[in-house]
């Protein structure tokens, strides 16, 4: 062996730790820079050669090479900012980024991005970052999937140019409210009777057994005899318009063969009275004296003077156990007949009665239907269109049309007493609501379902405004369970808005929910649902106050096919759960407590034109727009690339790197999916080169330097000594 090999043996470590100090030196140099990975150098012993020995074959080494450089891609500490598109990976996962124009991808840990002038958002070399669009019918935020996916098609660059969100109709609602259960029933009227209804060409109709009358036509529409009657009978009863009606006629010979109508007749209708029980309180005066009465009522919560069949309050004695009655209240300037029974134990001269008593009593009001009876006190003609005292609470929206117009939607609701009623449920608690606008902003237009007939607006109408009428039933926890929802029919009149046989169980939407039309601009033919017509569907909205049913079938009873064949019959009552699809309740439906009336949540989905006002970037990368009018977009999804080697992508410089073929090709990830890293907005990741690590890489390698160098000298005194044997 030569010693000037040995002396390139020590010259092989000098070279090679040169080298690591290059890797350290470079690592401590780029310990700010952002997303930066530190490297490492690995040494391996250089080449063997062999040489003979007393014990055989040996080899002497002959220096030291370098093993592998390999990268550190541990998680560097991450640094918060004031840029929104700051944006670090916290976990696997990288950026691509491309220069505008070309397909050449590069990828990076360094996320500090801006949007440039032509709204490509960009790293500090202007290539643009990559990401998946957000299709836009649902880049409303929370408005469809809840899939972590939100792009879809190829990976591209990501530019911003939705400045605007242009306005929204207001296609779905939602009430969540609380009704009190201890409420009254307020708009069925205990007022004056209606007027007769007469028609001077009625004609009835005998069934196919010719033994029997069972139809009636009446002012123009045939209705069914509530019981048929036979050729003696002079008078019979129908539900006309939700209200059962009486009426009067001439015995009448069957006309022959079955199915045949009589002569035309003059004929009068008329409205008979309801009695109902009540709970009324008596409140006297002078309780105890010979001059001792009880001159007023109190009524489902509201006091009455008593007074005589000329409205003249009662003389003394007033009401005591002689003089039960029939007495009559003062209701909205009209008598209204109370009757009582027998009263005992009632003496004004008996120190020891109360000055108030409870009897069970009975009221004779008008045969309006308790289900419709909103529908019926509602009038656009008169300020304000429904009388404060007219319902038991109401909750009102603000929703949009296509144009971005505000407009106001209010819901009334009021109790419908389970003594109004006859039969369901009896530990029911039912309510019943009606669904309004404005009358001035109400622009819809009937011509009675005629094709090329003239439109008439609503205009003027009693009903302009009223947009759909139903009921509520809660079990007797206060649970909904379930509701019903009649809207206009297209095939009607403007003059039969009036008339529930022209209000139909409402079209159910694809989520299973009723659908109103509201009609703002007067789109011809827009004024109601129908369900075989896209754009009727797209200017509908849904209702939902906490159930649904998917199936888009109402579960209506025998011979319902309008709110006028219900009257006082609960058990006719449309249903939503039927055998197709049960109910879906809500996380939070309306409810029925005996606590006070209350609103709990209202929201609903149009907008206004609005113009962006600022950019978010969530922990799976949606970068979503927010709106002047509150609304949230999302605009574009990251795209994060990963790689079966990361230790072989190829450094370029800049905080980028490319794939190669030892690298594996680059695979698209959904960040804060499956691995994949968070994407952090307002934070940068910082280098992961830890110093303390590198200074003690320093020491080692700055002595290993300082050992080879001795060996370089050793072997150069060694060769003087040599060189000496020469003298």
């Amino acid at each position: 062996m030569s010693l000037t090999a040995s002396m390139w043996t020590s010259v092989s470590g000098l070279i090679n730790h040169g080298e690591k100090m290059n890797v350290i030196g470079n690592n401590i140099a780029n310990i700010n820079t952002v997303g930066f990975k530190g490297q490492r150098m690995d040494f391996m012993d250089f080449v063997y050669q062999e040489t003979g020995s007393a014990s055989g074959f040996s080899q002497i080494g002959r220096g030291v090479s370098i093993g592998a450089i390999y990268g550190d891609f541990g998680q560097g500490a991450l640094e918060t900012s004031t840029e929104v598109t700051d944006l670090a990976i916290s976990g696997k996962g990288y950026f691509s980024v491309v220069p505008k124009g070309t397909e050449n991808a590069y990828y990076t840990r360094a996320g500090n991005f801006r949007f440039d002038k032509d709204g490509y958002l960009t790293d500090p070399h202007g290539y643009v970052l990559q990401g998946w669009e957000v299709p836009r019918d649902q880049a409303i935020a929370g408005s469809n999937s809840s899939s972590a996916l939100r792009g879809a098609g190829a990976v591209k660059d990501i530019r911003l140019d939705d400045f605007s969100v242009s306005p929204r109709h207001t296609n779905n609602i939602t009430f969540n409210v609380q009704l009190n259960n201890d409420g009254k029933s307020n708009s069925v009227s205990m007022g004056e009777l209606p007027a007769p209804v007469t028609d001077p060409g009625a004609v009835l109709t005998s069934n196919a057994a010719n033994n029997a009358f069972d139809k009636i036509t009446f002012n123009g529409k045939v209705y069914n005899l509530i019981e048929p009657v036979d050729n003696h009978a002079t008078s019979g009863s129908f539900i006309y318009n939700g209200n059962i009606l009486n009426v009067s006629f001439a015995a009448t010979a069957f006309p022959g063969a079955g199915n045949t109508a009589t002569a035309p007749q003059a004929m009068t209708a008329s409205f008979p009275p309801v009695t109902r029980n009540i709970s009324a309180t008596f409140v006297g005066t002078n309780i105890g004296t010979a001059a001792g009465a009880y001159t007023k009522v109190t009524i489902d919560g509201k006091e009455h003077d008593l007074v005589d069949a000329n409205g003249v309050t009662l003389p003394s004695p007033g009401i005591n156990s002689s003089n039960p009655g029939p007495f009559f209240i003062l209701k909205d300037n009209t008598l209204v007949k109370i009757s009582l029974p027998p009263l005992t134990n009632i003496d004004p001269t008996d120190p020891s009665i109360s000055s108030t008593v409870s009897a069970v009593s009975s009221i004779e009001t008008p045969n309006s239907t308790p289900f419709f009876a909103l529908f019926n006190k509602w009038d656009a003609n008169k300020t304000p269109t429904l009388a404060g005292t007219a319902y038991e609470y109401s909750t009102n929206l603000k929703i949009y049309d296509e144009g971005g117009a505000a407009h106001v939607v209010t819901v009334y609701f009021d109790r419908v007493m389970n003594q109004e009623v006859n039969g369901g449920d009896p530990s029911a608690i039912l309510w019943e609501y009606i669904v309004t606008m404005d009358p001035a902003d109400d622009k819809r237009s009937f011509n009675g379902g005629v094709a090329g007939a003239p439109f008439d607006s609503v205009s003027g109408n009693k009903n302009a405004g009223l947009l759909m009428t139903g009921t509520m039933s809660f079990d007797s926890k206060g649970q909904l369970k379930d509701s019903t929802a009649f809207a206009p029919d297209g095939g009607m009149t403007v003059a039969g808005m009036t008339d529930l046989e022209n209000w139909k169980p409402a079209v159910l939407s694809d989520t299973g929910l009723p659908l109103f039309a509201a009609n703002f601009s007067g789109r011809e033919g827009q004024s109601f649902v129908n369900p075989t017509d896209a754009p009727s569907l797209e200017f509908a909205t849904a209702i939902n106050f906490g159930i649904r049913n998917t199936s888009g079938t109402w579960n209506l009873p025998n011979g319902v096919t309008s709110a006028a064949h219900i009257g006082i019959d609960a058990t006719k009552l449309p249903s939503m759960d039927n055998s197709l699809s049960p109910l879906e309740r809500s996380s939070a439906p309306s409810t029925s407590y005996g606590s006070p009336s209350a609103t709990i949540l209202q929201k609903q989905d149009g907008y206004s034109y609005g113009f962006l006002s600022n950019v978010s970037v969530s922990a799976e990368g949606v970068i979503s727009g927010r709106y002047s009018n509150g609304v949230i977009k999302e605009l574009y999804q990251i795209t994060l690339f990963d790689f079966v080697s990361q230790h072989e992508l190829r450094r370029e410089g800049g905080n980028l790197f490319t794939q190669t073929r030892e690298s594996g090709e680059s695979n698209p990830g959904i960040a804060n999916n499956n691995g994949m890293g968070a994407v952090k907005s307002n934070s940068l990741e910082q280098s992961n080169v830890d110093l303390s690590r590198e200074f003690t890489q320093m020491i080692t390698t700055q002595r290993g330097f300082q050992a080879n160098s001795k060996g370089i000298t050793t072997v150069d005194t060694m060769l003087e000594t040599v060189i000496g044997m020469k003298r």
